[in-house]
Protein backbone atom coordinates (compact mmCIF):
# COMPACT_ATOMS: atom_id res chain seq x y z
CA UNK A 1 0.00 0.00 0.00
CA UNK A 2 0.92 3.43 -0.69
CA UNK A 3 1.01 5.96 2.28
CA UNK A 4 1.74 9.34 2.46
CA UNK A 5 4.06 11.14 4.62
CA UNK A 6 0.95 12.60 6.22
CA UNK A 7 -0.40 9.48 6.92
CA UNK A 8 3.13 8.26 8.20
CA UNK A 9 2.93 11.65 10.44
CA UNK A 10 -0.16 10.60 12.28
CA UNK A 11 1.33 7.08 13.53
CA UNK A 12 3.67 6.84 16.69
CA UNK A 13 7.25 6.90 16.01
CA UNK A 14 7.94 3.19 17.35
CA UNK A 15 5.96 1.54 15.11
CA UNK A 16 7.38 -1.01 12.53
CA UNK A 17 6.92 -0.14 8.94
CA UNK A 18 7.74 -3.17 6.55
CA UNK A 19 9.02 -2.74 3.10
CA UNK A 20 9.84 -4.90 0.47
CA UNK A 21 13.76 -5.14 -0.77
CA UNK A 22 13.39 -3.87 -3.70
CA UNK A 23 11.82 -0.41 -1.95
CA UNK A 24 14.93 -0.41 0.46
CA UNK A 25 17.22 -0.80 -2.01
CA UNK A 26 16.35 2.06 -3.85
CA UNK A 27 15.86 4.11 -0.56
CA UNK A 28 19.69 3.33 -0.07
CA UNK A 29 20.48 3.70 -3.48
CA UNK A 30 19.12 7.10 -3.50
CA UNK A 31 20.96 8.10 -0.19
CA UNK A 32 23.79 6.97 -1.78
CA UNK A 33 23.58 9.26 -4.29
CA UNK A 34 22.70 12.34 -2.86
CA UNK A 35 25.27 11.98 0.06
CA UNK A 36 27.80 10.06 -1.81
CA UNK A 37 28.57 7.02 0.52
CA UNK A 38 26.27 4.97 2.78
CA UNK A 39 28.67 6.33 5.58
CA UNK A 40 27.98 10.12 4.92
CA UNK A 41 24.51 9.05 4.84
CA UNK A 42 24.21 7.57 7.66
CA UNK A 43 26.07 10.53 9.89
CA UNK A 44 23.87 12.91 8.14
CA UNK A 45 20.64 11.25 9.34
CA UNK A 46 22.02 10.00 12.58
CA UNK A 47 21.24 6.21 11.91
CA UNK A 48 23.26 3.22 12.07
CA UNK A 49 25.60 2.60 8.99
CA UNK A 50 24.84 -0.92 9.33
CA UNK A 51 21.60 -0.40 8.55
CA UNK A 52 21.79 1.02 5.30
CA UNK A 53 23.88 -1.82 4.39
CA UNK A 54 21.66 -4.71 5.52
CA UNK A 55 18.71 -2.81 3.76
CA UNK A 56 20.97 -2.52 0.37
CA UNK A 57 21.77 -6.53 0.70
CA UNK A 58 18.57 -7.30 1.24
CA UNK A 59 18.99 -8.21 4.89
CA UNK A 60 16.14 -5.78 6.35
CA UNK A 61 12.96 -6.25 6.23
CA UNK A 62 11.57 -3.56 8.78
CA UNK A 63 12.11 0.03 10.36
CA UNK A 64 10.68 2.73 12.32
CA UNK A 65 8.27 4.89 11.01
CA UNK A 66 10.66 7.65 12.56
CA UNK A 67 14.03 5.88 10.57
CA UNK A 68 11.01 6.22 7.65
CA UNK A 69 10.10 9.59 7.62
CA UNK A 70 14.06 10.75 8.54
CA UNK A 71 14.61 8.72 5.17
CA UNK A 72 11.83 10.35 2.56
CA UNK A 73 12.57 13.80 3.99
CA UNK A 74 15.93 13.49 3.01
CA UNK A 75 14.82 12.59 -0.34
CA UNK A 76 12.28 14.86 -0.87
CA UNK A 77 9.64 11.84 -1.21
CA UNK A 78 6.02 12.28 0.05
CA UNK A 79 4.75 8.70 -0.14
CA UNK A 80 6.29 5.04 -0.06
CA UNK A 81 5.41 2.22 -0.30
CA UNK A 82 4.37 -0.35 2.91
CA UNK A 83 4.05 -3.69 2.63
CA UNK A 84 2.11 -3.84 6.39
CA UNK A 85 2.01 -1.90 10.05
CA UNK A 86 2.94 -3.64 13.26
CA UNK A 87 2.90 -2.24 16.37
CA UNK A 88 6.11 -2.27 19.03
CA UNK A 89 4.67 -4.88 20.84
CA UNK A 90 3.84 -7.10 18.16
CA UNK A 91 7.53 -6.99 16.82
CA UNK A 92 9.10 -7.36 19.80
CA UNK A 93 6.91 -10.73 20.73
CA UNK A 94 7.55 -12.09 17.46
CA UNK A 95 11.86 -11.13 17.61
CA UNK A 96 11.89 -13.00 21.49
CA UNK A 97 10.36 -15.83 19.79
CA UNK A 98 12.28 -16.05 16.97
CA UNK A 99 15.49 -16.10 19.53
CA UNK A 100 14.21 -18.61 22.00
CA UNK A 101 13.26 -20.58 18.89
CA UNK A 102 17.24 -20.56 17.78
CA UNK A 103 18.59 -21.38 21.24
CA UNK A 104 20.53 -24.38 22.36
CA UNK A 105 19.79 -26.29 25.60
CA UNK A 106 22.44 -24.79 28.52
CA UNK A 107 25.41 -27.13 29.18
CA UNK A 108 25.36 -26.15 32.75
CA UNK A 109 22.26 -25.86 35.10
CA UNK A 110 22.29 -23.31 37.08
CA UNK A 111 20.86 -25.01 40.06
CA UNK A 112 23.71 -27.47 39.68
CA UNK A 113 26.49 -25.06 40.49
CA UNK A 114 24.83 -22.81 42.86
CA UNK A 115 24.34 -22.99 46.78
CA UNK A 116 22.54 -20.42 48.99
CA UNK A 117 23.92 -19.18 51.69
CA UNK A 118 23.43 -16.81 55.15
CA UNK A 119 25.16 -14.64 52.40
CA UNK A 120 23.23 -14.93 49.29
CA UNK A 121 24.12 -17.32 46.74
CA UNK A 122 27.53 -18.70 46.03
CA UNK A 123 28.03 -19.68 42.47
CA UNK A 124 31.06 -23.17 42.29
CA UNK A 125 33.18 -21.77 39.74
CA UNK A 126 34.91 -25.47 39.59
CA UNK A 127 32.04 -27.15 39.00
CA UNK A 128 30.94 -25.16 36.55
CA UNK A 129 34.33 -25.42 34.79
CA UNK A 130 33.95 -29.09 35.13
CA UNK A 131 30.64 -28.90 33.73
CA UNK A 132 31.06 -25.99 30.95
CA UNK A 133 31.17 -27.58 27.06
CA UNK A 134 33.05 -24.18 26.06
CA UNK A 135 36.37 -25.42 28.59
CA UNK A 136 36.06 -28.85 28.13
CA UNK A 137 36.30 -27.77 24.04
CA UNK A 138 39.56 -25.90 24.84
CA UNK A 139 41.12 -28.87 26.26
CA UNK A 140 41.16 -30.73 23.28
CA UNK A 141 42.28 -27.79 21.07
CA UNK A 142 45.56 -28.59 19.68
CA UNK A 143 45.63 -25.20 17.54
CA UNK A 144 46.74 -21.79 17.80
CA UNK A 145 45.88 -21.63 21.85
CA UNK A 146 45.95 -25.22 24.24
CA UNK A 147 44.39 -25.51 27.31
CA UNK A 148 47.13 -27.67 29.16
CA UNK A 149 46.03 -27.15 33.07
CA UNK A 150 43.73 -26.49 35.45
CA UNK A 151 45.34 -25.86 38.96
CA UNK A 152 43.08 -24.94 41.91
CA UNK A 153 44.90 -23.27 44.80
CA UNK A 154 42.34 -22.45 48.07
CA UNK A 155 39.87 -19.58 46.57
CA UNK A 156 41.86 -19.33 43.08
CA UNK A 157 41.88 -21.52 40.07
CA UNK A 158 44.43 -20.82 37.52
CA UNK A 159 44.07 -21.85 33.79
CA UNK A 160 47.42 -22.54 31.67
CA UNK A 161 47.48 -22.10 27.92
CA UNK A 162 50.04 -22.87 25.64
CA UNK A 163 48.76 -19.57 22.83
CA UNK A 164 51.41 -19.66 19.23
CA UNK A 165 52.48 -16.10 18.35
CA UNK A 166 52.76 -15.17 15.20
CA UNK A 167 55.39 -12.38 15.73
CA UNK A 168 57.56 -15.09 17.54
CA UNK A 169 56.60 -17.69 15.55
CA UNK A 170 56.13 -20.11 18.85
CA UNK A 171 54.04 -20.97 21.41
CA UNK A 172 54.62 -18.97 24.87
CA UNK A 173 53.15 -20.11 27.95
CA UNK A 174 49.53 -17.82 28.89
CA UNK A 175 47.50 -18.11 32.54
CA UNK A 176 44.40 -16.06 33.15
CA UNK A 177 42.86 -16.63 36.49
CA UNK A 178 39.39 -17.41 38.42
CA UNK A 179 37.95 -17.20 41.23
CA UNK A 180 36.86 -20.61 42.89
CA UNK A 181 33.52 -19.05 44.37
CA UNK A 182 31.68 -16.60 43.01
CA UNK A 183 29.27 -14.69 45.75
CA UNK A 184 26.87 -13.10 44.62
CA UNK A 185 26.35 -10.08 46.39
CA UNK A 186 25.44 -5.96 46.19
CA UNK A 187 29.27 -5.09 44.77
CA UNK A 188 28.94 -8.58 42.06
CA UNK A 189 25.67 -7.09 40.78
CA UNK A 190 26.48 -3.90 40.68
CA UNK A 191 29.61 -5.02 38.23
CA UNK A 192 26.98 -7.72 37.14
CA UNK A 193 24.43 -4.62 35.72
CA UNK A 194 27.31 -2.52 34.87
CA UNK A 195 28.63 -5.08 32.41
CA UNK A 196 24.81 -6.14 30.99
CA UNK A 197 25.24 -2.20 29.72
CA UNK A 198 28.69 -1.55 28.98
CA UNK A 199 30.83 -4.55 28.07
CA UNK A 200 33.83 -4.79 26.24
CA UNK A 201 33.58 -7.11 23.20
CA UNK A 202 35.45 -10.65 22.19
CA UNK A 203 37.12 -12.32 24.70
CA UNK A 204 37.87 -9.67 27.16
CA UNK A 205 36.09 -8.72 30.29
CA UNK A 206 35.89 -4.94 31.70
CA UNK A 207 33.79 -2.11 30.76
CA UNK A 208 33.47 0.89 28.14
CA UNK A 209 33.18 3.99 29.95
CA UNK A 210 34.09 7.77 29.29
CA UNK A 211 33.85 8.29 33.36
CA UNK A 212 36.77 7.59 35.29
CA UNK A 213 34.68 7.14 37.94
CA UNK A 214 32.98 4.12 36.95
CA UNK A 215 36.83 3.07 34.92
CA UNK A 216 37.63 2.93 38.90
CA UNK A 217 35.02 1.08 40.16
CA UNK A 218 35.09 -1.29 37.58
CA UNK A 219 38.76 -1.83 38.08
CA UNK A 220 38.29 -2.66 41.92
CA UNK A 221 35.31 -5.00 41.25
CA UNK A 222 37.28 -6.87 38.84
CA UNK A 223 40.12 -7.44 41.40
CA UNK A 224 37.47 -7.62 44.61
CA UNK A 225 34.90 -9.99 43.36
CA UNK A 226 36.46 -12.28 40.65
CA UNK A 227 40.07 -12.60 41.52
CA UNK A 228 41.88 -11.07 38.83
CA UNK A 229 45.26 -9.50 39.45
CA UNK A 230 46.45 -6.18 39.22
CA UNK A 231 48.94 -6.74 36.57
CA UNK A 232 46.17 -8.33 34.16
CA UNK A 233 44.18 -5.43 33.83
CA UNK A 234 44.54 -3.36 30.67
CA UNK A 235 43.15 -0.55 29.79
CA UNK A 236 42.79 1.14 26.11
CA UNK A 237 42.03 4.72 25.03
CA UNK A 238 39.77 4.45 21.53
CA UNK A 239 40.32 7.60 19.65
CA UNK A 240 38.78 9.26 16.39
CA UNK A 241 42.20 11.70 15.54
CA UNK A 242 45.66 11.36 15.67
CA UNK A 243 46.53 12.07 19.88
CA UNK A 244 48.85 15.02 20.67
CA UNK A 245 51.11 13.99 23.15
CA UNK A 246 49.81 16.11 25.82
CA UNK A 247 46.57 14.37 25.27
CA UNK A 248 48.38 10.96 25.54
CA UNK A 249 50.12 11.54 28.60
CA UNK A 250 46.90 13.52 30.20
CA UNK A 251 45.26 9.78 29.29
CA UNK A 252 48.07 7.64 30.77
CA UNK A 253 48.06 9.62 34.13
CA UNK A 254 44.54 9.25 34.29
CA UNK A 255 44.46 5.53 33.67
CA UNK A 256 46.98 5.03 36.15
CA UNK A 257 46.12 6.94 38.81
CA UNK A 258 43.28 4.34 39.06
CA UNK A 259 45.66 1.59 39.25
CA UNK A 260 46.13 1.13 35.29
CA UNK A 261 49.70 0.34 34.63
CA UNK A 262 49.05 -1.64 30.56
CA UNK A 263 47.55 1.01 28.25
CA UNK A 264 47.02 0.36 24.47
CA UNK A 265 45.67 2.26 21.56
CA UNK A 266 43.17 2.22 19.03
CA UNK A 267 41.75 4.35 16.20
CA UNK A 268 38.38 4.43 15.15
CA UNK A 269 37.59 6.98 12.51
CA UNK A 270 34.03 6.14 13.19
CA UNK A 271 34.11 7.29 16.86
CA UNK A 272 32.61 10.64 17.46
CA UNK A 273 33.25 12.98 20.44
CA UNK A 274 35.64 12.40 23.28
CA UNK A 275 38.12 9.33 23.36
CA UNK A 276 36.38 6.49 24.88
CA UNK A 277 38.52 4.27 27.55
CA UNK A 278 38.22 0.67 28.57
CA UNK A 279 39.09 -1.29 31.46
CA UNK A 280 39.26 -5.57 31.06
CA UNK A 281 41.05 -8.29 31.58
CA UNK A 282 41.43 -10.80 28.58
CA UNK A 283 39.98 -13.81 29.85
CA UNK A 284 37.78 -15.50 27.51
CA UNK A 285 36.52 -18.23 30.46
CA UNK A 286 35.64 -15.60 32.70
CA UNK A 287 33.91 -13.71 30.29
CA UNK A 288 32.09 -17.12 29.15
CA UNK A 289 30.71 -17.29 32.90
CA UNK A 290 29.29 -13.66 32.91
CA UNK A 291 27.44 -14.94 30.07
CA UNK A 292 26.37 -17.96 31.90
CA UNK A 293 25.50 -15.29 35.01
CA UNK A 294 23.03 -13.27 32.67
CA UNK A 295 21.30 -15.97 31.25
CA UNK A 296 20.42 -17.03 34.55
CA UNK A 297 19.62 -13.93 35.82
CA UNK A 298 15.72 -14.26 36.60
CA UNK A 299 17.35 -17.25 38.97
CA UNK A 300 19.26 -14.94 40.36
CA UNK A 301 16.57 -12.40 40.74
CA UNK A 302 14.37 -14.79 42.68
CA UNK A 303 17.01 -14.97 45.96
CA UNK A 304 18.82 -11.38 45.14
CA UNK A 305 17.59 -8.86 48.51
CA UNK A 306 16.38 -5.36 47.65
CA UNK A 307 19.72 -4.17 48.02
CA UNK A 308 21.19 -6.46 45.24
CA UNK A 309 18.41 -5.54 42.70
CA UNK A 310 18.74 -1.77 43.39
CA UNK A 311 23.09 -2.34 42.90
CA UNK A 312 22.19 -3.88 39.78
CA UNK A 313 19.81 -1.48 38.35
CA UNK A 314 22.26 1.16 39.41
CA UNK A 315 24.99 -0.34 37.58
CA UNK A 316 22.77 -0.65 34.79
CA UNK A 317 21.83 2.78 35.02
CA UNK A 318 25.65 4.00 35.25
CA UNK A 319 26.47 2.32 31.89
CA UNK A 320 23.00 2.91 30.04
CA UNK A 321 20.88 5.17 32.20
CA UNK A 322 19.73 8.97 31.50
CA UNK A 323 17.94 11.01 33.11
CA UNK A 324 15.03 13.23 31.32
CA UNK A 325 14.77 15.98 33.23
CA UNK A 326 12.83 18.75 30.56
CA UNK A 327 10.51 20.73 32.39
CA UNK A 328 10.09 22.66 29.00
CA UNK A 329 8.47 19.47 27.67
CA UNK A 330 7.24 18.00 31.08
CA UNK A 331 9.68 14.85 30.38
CA UNK A 332 10.52 13.69 33.48
CA UNK A 333 11.51 9.83 33.70
CA UNK A 334 14.55 7.72 34.42
CA UNK A 335 15.47 5.73 30.91
CA UNK A 336 17.47 2.79 30.24
CA UNK A 337 19.24 2.46 26.65
CA UNK A 338 17.99 -1.39 25.95
CA UNK A 339 18.29 -2.40 22.43
CA UNK A 340 18.07 -5.77 23.03
CA UNK A 341 14.36 -6.82 23.06
CA UNK A 342 14.53 -10.07 25.35
CA UNK A 343 16.52 -8.39 28.00
CA UNK A 344 14.04 -5.61 27.53
CA UNK A 345 11.01 -7.45 28.36
CA UNK A 346 13.05 -9.39 31.18
CA UNK A 347 14.36 -6.23 32.55
CA UNK A 348 10.31 -4.52 32.20
CA UNK A 349 8.98 -7.62 34.46
CA UNK A 350 11.66 -7.32 37.39
CA UNK A 351 10.75 -3.49 37.29
CA UNK A 352 6.87 -4.12 37.65
CA UNK A 353 7.91 -6.63 40.73
CA UNK A 354 9.70 -4.04 42.17
CA UNK A 355 6.89 -1.40 41.92
CA UNK A 356 7.58 0.27 39.22
CA UNK A 357 5.40 0.92 36.58
CA UNK A 358 7.80 0.18 33.34
CA UNK A 359 7.04 1.91 29.34
CA UNK A 360 9.17 0.28 26.56
CA UNK A 361 9.45 2.28 23.37
CA UNK A 362 11.76 -0.30 21.46
CA UNK A 363 15.04 1.60 22.55
CA UNK A 364 14.69 2.82 26.11
CA UNK A 365 12.90 1.18 29.42
CA UNK A 366 11.41 4.25 31.35
CA UNK A 367 10.25 4.81 34.79
CA UNK A 368 8.30 7.63 35.73
CA UNK A 369 6.52 8.01 32.24
CA UNK A 370 3.37 8.36 33.49
CA UNK A 371 2.45 11.62 35.58
CA UNK A 372 0.12 9.92 38.11
CA UNK A 373 1.78 7.27 39.13
CA UNK A 374 5.40 9.76 38.92
CA UNK A 375 5.22 10.13 42.61
CA UNK A 376 5.52 6.34 44.06
CA UNK A 377 8.19 5.38 41.13
CA UNK A 378 10.47 8.03 42.13
CA UNK A 379 10.13 7.56 45.94
CA UNK A 380 11.19 3.47 44.99
CA UNK A 381 14.23 4.92 42.42
CA UNK A 382 15.14 7.22 45.04
CA UNK A 383 15.08 4.21 47.94
CA UNK A 384 16.17 1.49 45.91
CA UNK A 385 18.49 2.17 43.10
CA UNK A 386 19.96 6.23 43.79
CA UNK A 387 22.02 4.74 46.47
CA UNK A 388 24.15 2.74 43.87
CA UNK A 389 24.72 5.14 41.38
CA UNK A 390 28.13 6.52 41.22
CA UNK A 391 28.32 8.51 38.00
CA UNK A 392 28.80 11.89 39.18
CA UNK A 393 26.61 13.44 36.88
CA UNK A 394 23.89 11.28 36.41
CA UNK A 395 23.50 11.13 40.40
CA UNK A 396 23.52 14.63 40.47
CA UNK A 397 20.55 15.07 37.89
CA UNK A 398 18.97 12.33 39.50
CA UNK A 399 18.88 13.92 42.77
CA UNK A 400 17.78 17.38 41.20
CA UNK A 401 14.74 16.09 39.10
CA UNK A 402 13.47 13.73 42.53
CA UNK A 403 13.59 17.05 44.87
CA UNK A 404 11.71 19.22 41.75
CA UNK A 405 9.19 16.15 41.85
CA UNK A 406 8.74 15.76 45.44
CA UNK A 407 8.74 19.76 46.70
CA UNK A 408 5.73 19.68 44.42
CA UNK A 409 4.10 16.66 46.31
CA UNK A 410 5.02 18.19 49.14
CA UNK A 411 2.45 21.31 48.30
CA UNK A 412 -0.13 18.97 48.02
CA UNK A 413 0.11 17.18 51.34
CA UNK A 414 2.55 14.12 49.77
CA UNK A 415 4.94 12.52 52.60
CA UNK A 416 8.15 12.15 50.68
CA UNK A 417 9.20 9.19 53.43
CA UNK A 418 5.84 6.81 52.35
CA UNK A 419 3.47 5.99 49.60
CA UNK A 420 0.59 7.73 51.63
CA UNK A 421 -0.35 11.16 51.47
CA UNK A 422 -0.05 13.26 54.82
CA UNK A 423 -3.00 12.96 57.33
CA UNK A 424 -2.51 16.92 58.36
Amino acid sequence: MELEIADLDRLSKSKRVYLSQEVFRELVEDLQEKYGSQRKAASTLNIFQSFLSRASNGKRHSTTVGVLLKILRALDRGKASVKRIESPNGYRRRSIAKANAKKRPPDVQFEDVTSKSSVGIILDVLGWLGKCVYVKRLSRLRGVVQLTNVEVDRNVITLKYRVFKRTSSAFLTSTSVLPRFINLDTPTMYFLGLWCGDNAGGGRVGIVNQNLNILKKSAELLVKCFNQPQHHLIGNVMFSSKLDKADKDGYEAALREIGIEKITYTMNEGLRGFPVFTVSVHNSVLRRLLDFLKENLSQIFLDASAEDRGAFYGGLFDAEGNVNFNLHNRELNFRWSVKDEEFASWLVERFQEDGFLPHYDGANVKVGQRKKRRKKEFQCFEKLILPHIIHPKKQSKAQQMLDHVFSLSENIGFNRGTNERNSD
